[in-house]
């Protein structure tokens, strides 16, 4: 039995369908059922959950976990899958399945960011999000949508490698020996 079902994952895995979901007739439909049954399915990983610590692991003498569920991450999951939800049935009418799994894929983000225990989990949310909702500005076209994507990613990838450095530098001290100094800028004690 499932102990705890991220919801994150189930608009991660969820996304990975939308592509095979062809145009002919009667697929609109069939994707439309598909698109509001991953995002009611996430909102009832919600409902379910269980305050707790889950999926954890341990890489390199540091221990990683998936999901850490408290009050407050529970609280930022309904706004997270409630905009999700309403998102969804705002955007039935775009035909172009990327754009519904960058979509997907940037609520997966949030969530995850929602449910990050340590800063290296943050870290790979918060990229999921940047990549996904660059595509979604990309999508639009034209050189106005390429420039204002391109200032996107390099303010959200230079906030994602400080968010790195600060990870690297929470290491337990027999980690960061192995991996090299950690010298953190001002800028870093203050995050």
């Amino acid at each position: 039995m499932i102990e705890w079902l991220h919801p994150g994952l189930v608009y991660l895995f969820g996304a990975l369908a939308i592509p095979f979901f062809r145009e002919r007739p009667g697929a609109q439909t069939a994707r439309n059922v598909y698109l509001i049954g991953v995002t009611v399915t996430a909102l009832l990983a919600v409902v379910w959950m269980e305050p707790g610590t889950y999926g954890s692991v341990t890489l390199s003498g540091r221990e990683m976990v998936l999901g850490r569920v408290d009050k407050t991450s529970t609280l930022f999951a309904y706004v997270f899958t409630i905009m999700g939800l309403i998102g969804t049935l705002y955007g039935l009418h775009v035909r172009k399945p990327g754009e519904h799994v960058a979509a997907f894929l940037y609520v997966a983000g949030a969530l995850g960011v929602v449910f990050a225990a340590d800063f290296f989990g943050l870290y790979l949310f918060w990229e999921l999000m940047a990549f996904a909702s660059v595509y979604l500005i990309f999508a639009q076209g034209g050189r106005g949508a390429i420039q204002a994507g391109f200032r996107y990613i390099l303010v959200h990838v230079s906030g994602g490698v400080i968010l790195l450095a600060k990870s690297y530098c929470t290491l337990p001290t027999p980690a960061r020996r192995r991996l090299g100094p950690c010298r953190m800028t001002a800028a870093l004690r203050f995050t």
